[in-house]
């Protein structure tokens, strides 16, 4: 009976791990953001264009799907252009269930339109629209995940050594 209560434990180990590992991954642009927010120094600005902006619904997404969009734009530092598509550190090209937030977000950079496009003078392919900080809820959540996993690791670990 105790072997198999351990072989449970282990298996909704396993189980939560993996969720915890799905919960991560699904966190999309993590890397990028926290490199971009580490590494890049938006101190210089210029002048750009903005060439994509388009919003579209996928079913797929629970609770009635998401709105995804793409806000593209090109910008020349010393006569070299360049492509972005970074608006705020936070919301880089991610899904939203909520259609208004991304209206809104269209409607602030609508096709066509001259922007002030922030960029790093050592590195200028990093670039931004909105040069602002993390939010608290974006860095607390990420701390959670980043000790949840190591802890859930641990926990699969010593339920698979105990089980057997």
């Amino acid at each position: 009976m105790k072997t198999w209560f351990k072989t449970k434990v282990f298996c909704l180990s396993v189980l939560a791990l993996v969720v915890s590992f799905f919960i991560t991954e699904s966190t999309i642009g993590t890397y990028t953001v926290f490199s971009t927010y580490l590494f890049a120094n938006f101190d210089s600005r210029t002048k750009g264009d903005v060439v994509e902006a388009k919003m579209w619904h996928s079913s797929t997404y629970r609770s009635g799907g998401r709105y995804d969009y793409k806000i593209e734009y090109h910008y020349t530092v010393e006569d070299k252009k360049y492509i972005g598509s970074l608006v705020r550190l936070e919301r880089q090209s991610w899904p939203s269930g909520d259609r208004q937030i991304v209206e809104e977000l269209l409607e602030k950079y609508p096709l066509g339109d001259e922007i002030t496009v922030y960029y790093d003078s050592a590195k200028p392919e990093f670039s931004i629209l909105e040069p602002v900080g993390l939010s608290r809820n974006f860095v607390l959540q990420h701390i959670f995940f980043l000790v949840a996993v190591p802890f859930m690791v641990w926990f699969c670990s010593w339920a698979y050594r105990d089980a057997f």
